[in-house]
């Protein structure tokens, strides 16, 4: 694919994710699993895992350090949820490197996750403060260990299963089964992916292949001639992102979140038929 597209494809990416507290897997994922396929791979879910969480590793560090920048970064509760997520991380990647794991499970499982996800903030209800208004993030938010422990440890072994960094699954965990306001777990689950996309990515990297990539500069199941140019475009693109998310509505946020997530749904479950 030409490089000039990738990086592009990186900007557009990191945009989404900076305004959704997304890795930018989501999108990169479906991205690589298609050229990996094209390019007649053997394991084409492997590499489009590895990769993509090279790529969110990048993508989260921009994304986190706009919302530094902005006064919403938690530093001491996204590098709990990233530790936590390690628990998540090695089983899930117990699970996608075994016989039984194929692409087509792998489309199957990631579209489960995607379909569930873009549900819960499409019809899902925003939190509300007690005089009816929508729940904004506050400074400091009460996190238990228990909140930490099942978000990280959900969004690690998601992050491996899927190649995404986990933010689709921990935002609504946080939201909605914790009471966490949106733009603070937004903010959260960025920080967090930085580890859990990292320790991923390492996992992978560090496996043995079976195969020659067919592009070059692989280092195990990470393909750096395509995660160069995807990451590039990523990290400009995530310090928009988050500019952009502190001017919308959380309402607003939501239903972009469940939008896009759909919409990546339809895509990964049409390569079915």
């Amino acid at each position: 694919m030409d490089f000039y597209l990738l990086i592009l494809i990186g900007i557009a990416t990191g945009i989404i994710a900076g305004m959704l507290g997304l890795g930018g897997g989501i999108i990169f994922t479906p991205v690589l699993l298609g050229i990996f396929e094209a390019e007649g791979f053997n394991q084409p879910h492997l590499w489009a895992v590895g990769t993509s969480l090279a790529c969110t590793f990048v993508t989260a560090i921009s994304s986190s350090i706009r919302q530094h920048a902005k006064g919403n970064f938690d530093l001491k509760r996204s590098g709990l949820i990233g530790l936590f997520a390690i628990v998540g991380l090695v089983a899930g990647k117990q699970i996608i490197t075994a016989d039984f794991f194929s692409v087509q499970v792998f489309r199957i499982v990631y579209a489960v996750i995607l379909g569930y996800v873009a549900a819960q903030f499409i019809f899902g209800r925003m939190r509300k403060n007690e005089d009816g208004s929508v729940a904004e993030a506050p400074h400091t938010v009460k996190m238990k260990n228990r909140c930490a422990f099942i978000t990280g440890a959900s969004g690690g072994f998601i992050a491996t299963l899927a190649g995404i960094g986990g933010g689709g699954v921990m935002v609504p965990i946080m939201h909605f089964g914790f009471n966490v306001p949106l733009k603070k777990s937004v903010s959260l689950s960025s920080g967090a992916i930085i580890l859990i996309s990292f320790f991923g990515a390492v996992g992978l990297a560090t496996m043995q292949t079976f195969e020659e990539s067919i592009l070059p500069y692989a280092v195990g199941y990470v393909e750096l001639a395509l995660a160069l140019p995807l990451s590039l475009g990523a990290f400009a693109g995530g310090f928009l992102g988050v500019q952009w998310s502190h001017k919308l509505k959380p309402t607003v946020l939501s239903l972009l979140f469940g939008t896009v997530l759909a919409l990546v749904f339809y895509k990964v479950v049409s390569g079915l038929f």
